[in-house]
């Protein structure tokens, strides 16, 4: 019997089983988040110094940042479920110690995410003629304080994608953002895990929660951060512990048992059912959460005419936050689902590159549909035929735009870029498309598009560059198809 792999051996191993994955590239989207602040800084900031650049900041802190980390522990439990393991299940290490060997790896990628993206922002105050090197220091106690106290969320998170899976995690980091963001000043944030992350970066950033700058003389001007990060640790440390001890059993393949169904036979003399290729994709996505997403989508323009009882709310509405959000989702789940078995099914006569074009249309028409119920519910809450009609247009175009572009990015280099580049593209359209940025930022932010284009000839610009940058990528996604079934394990 081999010895039990020690504490050092059980962490090289994780690093290496770290090497080419997605989640390991991950770090990498935060350059595209800090690119986002560096822009809005240049481009909407009345003051142009340092501490104005580091005021958006802000963005990653309440937003980004935490959804970044459920990915990250999103990702790491996705490839644990899929791969069971990867046969460490069955090694010669303790549950225990192999837990911590992930969370100690899983850590130090969190906090080359965070240094990497609020590093990467300087430039941009180089750029802008402010002197060098700038606030470097601040910058790290910043990316240092952010990996601190967003333990416990990477600890949980972590644990979730485990148990449930990448949806999960991410969904958990979102909440976390949200609930992060409403409390971190309210009296009793130190009982609030949650608020932990925003509360110890505002004195460093100086905005409140809602990016307003900290006044002078203001008492979270002066403000320790450290307190909330002692707190995260202490808090952090027993629940990974505590993970290692719930970890699922070595044999029993990520905590669920799998059992043999049986293989349903054609019966003699009969044909078996043929339909068109794109059928049969539809049909495979029957029980996947494409359904449930469409259905909901539905439900919350219905619900947003109700609540508002503006039809011009709700344009807003889902010009900023449905289409941005759902363009990336829709692609996401489909190839989530198609993608086990896209090497088999790109052998058949179809091919790969027709299966992917099945795949775009069926998209396509989910698209077309929803569009065509928002434009029917505008006009039956009373806006007029025309604009509702146009409204539509703008908002299908962009919507396959942005459909394309992620069912590309998800095929090519895997659902953790895709998400990572979703959550900066709909960051992006709700600052931009939701402020006076959007005057002059507005073709910088095409997942806005759908939102910012009703205005004057934003139109004649955002509905030809959309069709056109929707010709480009359908060719893409095909070559990145038969290049999916190419390398596919």
């Amino acid at each position: 019997m081999s010895a039990e792999v020690g504490t050092w051996g059980a962490i090289s191993a994780e690093r290496l089983r770290w090497r080419r994955s997605t989640a390991g590239r991950l770090p990498v989207i935060g350059f595209a988040a800090a690119c986002v602040e560096g822009l809005l800084y240049l481009a909407g900031s009345v003051r142009h110094d340092w501490a104005a650049l580091t005021h958006w900041q802000i963005l990653w802190v309440t937003g980004l940042g935490p959804i970044s980390v459920g990915l990250l522990a999103g990702l790491l439990g996705r490839r644990e479920r899929t791969a069971r393991g990867g046969g460490a299940w069955w090694r010669p290490v303790s549950p225990l110690r192999a837990h911590l060997a992930q969370s100690a790896v899983l850590a130090v990628h969190a906090f080359a995410l965070q240094l990497l993206v609020l590093v990467a922002a300087l430039p941009f105050g180089w750029l802008d003629g402010l002197s060098f090197p700038g606030p470097l220091g601040t910058v790290a106690v910043l990316a240092l304080v952010q990996w601190g106290a967003s333990l416990v969320l990477l600890t949980v998170a972590h644990h979730l994608a485990v148990r449930f899976g990448l949806f999960a995690a991410v969904g958990f980091g979102l909440v976390w953002a949200i609930a992060g963001t409403l409390t971190a000043e309210r009296g009793l944030w130190w009982l609030q895990p949650w608020s932990w992350s925003v509360r110890a970066a505002l004195p460093l950033v100086g905005t409140h929660a809602n990016g307003i700058p900290v006044a002078a003389g203001d008492p979270l001007a002066t403000a320790s951060p450290w307190p909330p990060v002692l707190l995260t640790v202490a808090l952090a440390v027993p629940l990974a512990v505590l993970g290692g001890l719930a970890r699922p059993h070595r044999h029993g393949g990520g905590g669920t048992e799998r059992r043999a169904r049986p293989v349903a036979t054609v019966p003699t003399g009969r044909r078996p059912w043929r339909g068109g290729t794109g059928r049969a994709l539809a049909t495979s996505l029957r029980r996947t959460a494409v359904g449930p997403l469409l259905a909901a989508t539905v439900l919350v323009v219905l619900a947003s005419l109700v609540l508002w009882a503006d039809p011009h709310a709700t344009v807003q509405f889902v010009g900023l936050a449905v289409i941005p959000a759902g363009a990336a989702l829709l692609p996401v789940l489909v190839w989530q689902a198609t993608a086990p078995a896209w090497r088999s099914l790109a052998v058949r006569p179809a091919g790969p590159a027709r299966l992917a074009t099945a795949l775009l249309a069926l998209l396509g028409t989910a698209v077309a549909a929803l569009v065509a119920c928002t434009v029917l519910a505008l006009v039956l809450a009373g806006m007029p035929p025309g604009r509702a009609l146009a409204f539509g247009l703008l908002a299908g175009t962009t919507a396959a735009m942005l459909v394309c572009w992620h069912l590309f990015l998800v095929v090519r280099f895997g659902i953790g870029v895709t998400l990572g580049a979703a959550a900066v593209g709909l960051l992006g359209a709700l600052v931009v498309g939701g402020s006076s940025l959007a005057y002059t930022l507005w073709p910088a932010a095409p997942w806005a598009w759908a939102a910012t284009g009703t205005a004057g000839y934003r139109m004649l610009v955002c509905v030809p560059v959309s069709l056109l940058l929707t010709g480009i990528l359908v060719p893409a996604c095909r070559r990145a198809a038969r290049r999916a079934a190419a390398t596919a394990d």
